[in-house]
């Protein structure tokens, strides 16, 4: 059985809450959720947005979910 503890784990800015930014825009990003272990939508505002801000859920999965990428599988690693 694997578990994620098998892989070396997510970067930590995975780990990070989303952030909107100072400006005003409104773009619809993904982050990862290490709580739920999914990537979830957000408005990011345009500027200086930190790394856990990703165009697609694609992107996302393929960066902080190693579950998915230890597995095959999307999201929390516990089932």
């Amino acid at each position: 059985e694997l578990s994620c503890i098998l892989a070396a784990g997510p970067p930590a800015f995975c780990r990070e809450p989303p952030y909107t930014g100072p400006c005003r825009a409104h773009f619809i990003r993904y982050f990862y959720n290490a709580t739920t272990g999914l990537c979830q939508t957000f408005v990011y505002g345009g500027c200086r947005g930190k790394q856990n801000n990703f165009m697609d859920e694609k992107e996302c999965l393929h960066t902080c979910d190693s579950c998915a990428k230890a597995q095959g599988k999307r999201g929390n690693c516990a089932s």
